[in-house]
C-alpha cells in the first residue's frame, strides 16, 4: 500500500501539473458527523444518504489522497459552510474555517503535498476570499502566476492553491452603479478557475476540460468520462482534463459503493458503483490513450495532434483529476498509480 499521506513525493519536481494525475474529492465538504445538518423544508424526511458525500473530514480525505477538492460554499445561519443541494433541499456540511484549518494542518505536517481549493457555486457575499487571507493558511498559499497547468511540481509543494470561479470573482460590470474589481489576484494567491473553451487563453489561474453532467447509471457515467477522454485528445495542452467520476441522485452511498459486475441481460453493460468500476475505467482511459497516442483522432487537428502526442506520450487522455464520491485508500491508491510509468506500460501490454 502506497502511503497515501505523501504520494506526491514521488513525483519529480520538473513535473508539470498537467502531467499527473491525481485523486479529488466531489462535493467534499458533506461528510458524516457532527458537522453535517439536513436543510430545507424536506429535512425531517429526506434521508441523510441523499446528500452525504464523503465519510472523512477535510483533513481525513487528504490522508486518504485526495489532493482536488469541490468546495461549495453558502452562508446558514450567518456561518459559511458547505453545501450540497436541489432547490434548497440536502445538507450543509463544514465550515469555510474548518476546511481551512484541515488543509493549513494537513500541509503544515507534510512539506512535500499540495492541495488544492475549488471553490465555486457561491459568489463575494460569503466574503471567503477575505476569510482565505486572513487565515493562517495565508502563508501556505501558491502564488505562482499565468496558467496553473504549467506549474512544476516542485514550486506546488507545500502549497494550497485557491482557485475561484472568474465568472464570480472576476471583474464584473455593472449596469447601475458602480464596477466591482476583480477579486483575482495571484500575487496574493486568489487564482482563477475556468471551463475550457477553444482558444482561450488563460494566463491568471486554472482551466479545466470535462463532462461535467450528473448521471446515476455506471454506463453513463463511463461513456460521459470515455468521451471527455476523446475530446480532451483532440485539444492542446494547456489545460488539465477532470474525470467527474461520481454517481449522482438518489442514495449517493449506495450507489457508489454497489458491488461491480456484469449485467446479466446485457453482457456489454456493467453494474455497480464507481468504487468497483475504477479499475475498469481507469484500463478503458488506458486503451483510449494509447490509441490516440498511435493515431490521430477524426477530429483532432493534424498539426496540434504531433504537438500533443509528443508532450503528453501515453498520457494521451488520461485524467488530471479524478473526482469520486466517498474518498477511500484503495480507489486513491488506483489513481495515484496512474503515475508510475512502468504501471502504465503494464496496463498497456494487458489492454
Amino acid at each position: 500500500m502506497i502511503d497515501l499521506t505523501l504520494w506526491s513525493a514521488t513525483l519529480r519536481d520538473d513535473l508539470l501539473l498537467k502531467n499527473i494525475t491525481m485523486p479529488g474529492s466531489h462535493d467534499a465538504t458533506i461528510y458524516d458527523g457532527d458537522d453535517f445538518s439536513k436543510s430545507g423544508f424536506t429535512k425531517y424526511v429526506v434521508s441523510k444518504s441523499r446528500s452525504i458525500t464523503q465519510s472523512g473530514t477535510i483533513g481525513e480525505q487528504c490522508r486518504a489522497g485526495s489532493r482536488f477538492f469541490d468546495v461549495r460554499l453558502k452562508t446558514d445561519g450567518g456561518v459559511v459552510r458547505g453545501y450540497h443541494q436541489t432547490a434548497g433541499q440536502g445538507g450543509v456540511g463544514a465550515t469555510s474555517r474548518k476546511i481551512l484549518d484541515d488543509v493549513d494542518g494537513f500541509l503544515g505536517a507534510r512539506g512535500s503535498e499540495f492541495v488544492i481549493l475549488r471553490i465555486s457555486h457561491t459568489d463575494r457575499s460569503t466574503g471567503i476570499v477575505d476569510e482565505v487571507l486572513n487565515h493562517p493558511i495565508a502563508k501556505r498559499l501558491y502564488k505562482g502566476n499565468g496558467n496553473l497547468a504549467n506549474a512544476r511540481i516542485g514550486d506546488l509543494r507545500g502549497k494550497a492553491i485557491c482557485i475561484f470561479d472568474v465568472k464570480k470573482f472576476g471583474f464584473k460590470k455593472k449596469t447601475i452603479g458602480s464596477n466591482k474589481d476583480s477579486q483575482i489576484d495571484q500575487a496574493k494567491g486568489i487564482h482563477g478557475f475556468y471551463k475550457y473553451s477553444n482558444g482561450q487563453n488563460v494566463t491568471d489561474g486554472l482551466p479545466i476540460c470535462g463532462c461535467f453532467e450528473g448521471k446515476v447509471s455506471i454506463n453513463d457515467v463511463i461513456a460521459d468520462g470515455l468521451k471527455g477522454a476523446n475530446e480532451h485528445a483532440c485539444h492542446p495542452d494547456d489545460h488539465l482534463f477532470f474525470l467527474y467520476w461520481q454517481q449522482t441522485g438518489g442514495y449517493v452511498e449506495s450507489n457508489t459503493k454497489a458491488p461491480g459486475g456484469v449485467d446479466p441481460k446485457s453482457p456489454l453493460k456493467l453494474t455497480g458503483g464507481t468504487h468497483a468500476n475504477t479499475p475498469k475505467m481507469i484500463k478503458l482511459l488506458q486503451q483510449h490513450s494509447v490509441r490516440h497516442f498511435a493515431y490521430k483522432p477524426e477530429k483532432a487537428d493534424e498539426a496540434q495532434w504531433k504537438v500533443v502526442a509528443a508532450s503528453r506520450g501515453d498520457r494521451m487522455c488520461l485524467p488530471n483529476v479524478i473526482s469520486y464520491d466517498f474518498v477511500n485508500p484503495t480507489t486513491s491508491e488506483q489513481i495515484v498509480l496512474i503515475n508510475d510509468p512502468g504501471v502504465r506500460h503494464y496496463l498497456q501490454r494487458r489492454a
